[in-house]
This record gives structure tokens, C-alpha cells and sequence, in this order.
């Protein structure tokens, strides 16, 4: 019975995230097991998933999924204890409430941190009008569970102490997942991992083209759908796929909509023509950033961003407020899916 209660739970978690299925061939004549192996867990205040499909049959066999499966857990953990904004025992927790670096000492953190920082900052460059990992306490003013709008002073206060660069509390939301990804996919690739899924709570790698060359199919959910459709399906293969939209945590309030990113400019939730955004890349910790980069900027300077941007591997699906859909330059519809175009 719990079992088919956590099944249960991972289903409808599912139908909130940007990857709404993912089509497994089960073509017995390509020479395949058609055999999936996965592990899940709970990181990140998130589920997450890691499959290994290339269990073929007569090879790989001295490969010990299993144990590549742990390690892909391990390094989760391992970084949810430097990342976590929530765990009292994490790193970047005890940063942000260490008295020292609140009142604007030196604060020595390890390595990994500063990498994270250090690479986030230099993604974000594009957005730092809207976008700051310094932002924490202004975003921690938000409590979308309660519901609660914060007063105009509150505010005003968190924007003046990022105007005047006082230390703040930081927030990785944007890109630590991103990282984490792409180190799972890093280690997977040094273990001859052909084809795999990683999904981070929606933060999503295809390495391979799977079975035959037959890709990954991934499905956009339609913003603010009760019933998970999809308002756009796209074909992949090694490639990072991530999306922000204003549909994910938000409530209302007198009719107006109140959702999780939070423009630094005006301390309040981003305002433009965008319901969501969908960041194809080689690098999920560039695709996690830009997603919601992207979503703070508006849809005409996210699309010129992105086809003129200095990471040439960057794509984007654009959902304006009417529902039409936008795509950079480097996509094209395929058989009423959207495809990375060719060469």
C-alpha cells in the first residue's frame, strides 16, 4: 500500500512539472531489453528520477547500473548538503546566517560553493537588471504558502539594501539544480552511459537519441492547465531541457496573479507578455538560468538574447499571455514537433 501511495504521489507531482511524458520505444526488433532502470528520491524540497536505458542485452554487462544509479543519488546529496537554502546543516544555509558575512566580514566557503556562485554570476550577466542571487531576503519576504503579499516597506527596504550591495542572503534557485545535473551527466558519460534521463524535479537531461535513433519525446505543459495538457511537444536528443513559468507557484489575490519569480526592480513578480519559457542547451546550469532569465526580461528581449547570445547552443520556446508560441531561430517544426534544425 505504500508503495502504490508514493506511486500515486509521483504521478500527480508529474503533472506539475514541464516534462509531462516521455515516449519509451518498445520496438522488440531494434535489439534491445526494453528495460528501464531508475532510481528516485526526495532533494531538493523536489522528486527526482535518473533511468538508465541502454540495458541491452548481450552488452554493457559488466556495468554495474545499480551502483551508477547510487552514485547519481550520492552526488545529489552531496550537493543539496552544500545548496540547500532550507537545511540547517547546509552550507549555504549557514552562510546566510552567519553574522560575519550579514555584517559585511570575509566569510571563507568551500570551493564547490564559490564555483557555483562565481559560474551563476557569470551566466546571469544578460539579466542583471531584473536577476541577482543576492536577492534572498527580498524573495524570502514572499510566502506563497501563506498567501501573504509583503508591505511596501518591507520592500522597499530589501531593494534599497541590494542598491547599496549590503550583504543578503543568497539564492540559488536559479541555477543549483542546473549544476547539479550536469554533474550527474558528467559522471554518467565517464561510465559509458549511453542513454539516460535525469529529471531534477523538472529540470531536465536526455543524454543519447535513444532506442534506434528514435529520440526523446518531451511534452510542455500549457500554462495554468488543470489537467496537464500539452500545449507543445518537442524531440531531443543530449540536450538539457528547462522551464520557468508563472503558473508554477503563485496564488491570486483580488484577481491578480502573484507567482515565484521575483523581478528586482520593482521587488514584485515580473510583469511582461510571458507565461512561460523553455531553455534547450547543452548545459542544464545554463538552460536552469536562462529559463528564468528569460521569463524576468519579456519575450522580445528574451528571443534577441538568445539568437544573438554568446552561448551558441542555446534555444528557446516562448508561451506568450495569448498562448502563441515562439521559437529562436535555431528551432523549426517537425511533424508538428519542434526540432533543433538541421545542419
Amino acid at each position: 500500500m505504500k508503495k502504490e501511495k508514493l506511486i500515486a504521489i509521483l504521478i500527480m507531482i508529474s503533472l506539475s512539472v514541464i516534462i509531462i511524458f516521455i515516449m519509451i520505444n518498445k520496438d522488440a526488433n531494434v535489439g534491445f531489453s526494453n528495460k528501464a532502470i531508475y532510481k528516485e528520491g526526495f532533494y531538493f524540497d523536489t522528486y527526482i528520477k535518473i533511468t538508465l536505458y541502454d540495458c541491452k542485452e548481450n552488452s554493457n554487462s559488466s556495468k554495474d547500473f545499480d551502483s551508477i544509479l547510487n552514485e547519481c543519488i550520492n552526488i545529489c546529496s552531496y550537493y543539496e548538503n552544500i545548496c540547500s537554502p532550507s537545511d540547517e546543516n547546509s552550507e549555504l544555509y549557514l552562510l546566510n546566517h552567519n553574522k560575519d558575512y550579514l555584517s559585511g566580514h570575509d566569510y571563507t566557503i568551500s570551493e564547490e560553493l564559490a564555483n557555483i556562485i562565481n559560474k551563476t554570476n557569470e551566466i546571469t550577466t544578460p539579466f542583471k537588471s531584473k536577476f541577482s542571487i543576492y536577492s534572498g531576503d527580498l524573495c524570502s519576504l514572499w510566502d506563497f504558502n501563506k498567501k501573504t503579499i509583503p508591505s511596501s516597506t518591507e520592500i522597499n527596504q530589501s531593494l534599497n539594501n541590494l542598491k547599496d550591495n549590503k550583504p543578503s542572503s543568497i539564492t540559488l534557485g536559479a541555477s543549483a539544480k542546473g549544476y547539479i545535473t550536469d554533474k550527474i551527466v558528467e559522471y554518467l558519460r565517464s561510465q559509458g552511459i549511453n542513454e539516460a534521463l535525469i529529471d531534477l524535479g523538472g529540470n531536465i537531461y536526455v543524454i543519447g537519441d535513444k532506442y534506434n535513433d528514435n529520440l526523446y519525446g518531451i511534452g510542455i505543459k500549457k500554462p495554468f492547465s488543470s489537467t496537464g495538457e500539452i500545449i507543445v511537444s518537442l524531440r531531443m536528443k543530449d540536450k538539457s531541457i528547462v522551464t520557468s513559468g508563472i503558473y508554477e507557484r503563485y496564488f491570486e489575490n483580488d484577481g491578480k496573479i502573484y507567482h515565484h519569480i521575483i523581478d528586482i526592480e520593482t521587488g514584485y513578480p515580473a510583469e511582461n507578455d510571458i507565461l512561460s519559457v523553455t531553455i534547450i542547451a547543452d548545459s542544464s546550469m545554463v538552460a536552469d538560468c536562462y529559463s528564468t532569465g528569460c521569463l524576468l526580461m519579456g519575450k522580445e528581449y528574451a528571443l534577441n538574447i538568445i539568437n544573438n547570445n554568446l552561448y551558441e547552443d542555446v534555444e528557446c520556446i516562448i508561451i506568450d499571455n495569448n498562448y502563441n508560441i515562439y521559437l529562436s531561430d535555431g528551432l523549426a517544426f517537425e511533424n508538428d514537433c519542434v526540432v533543433l534544425k538541421k545542419d
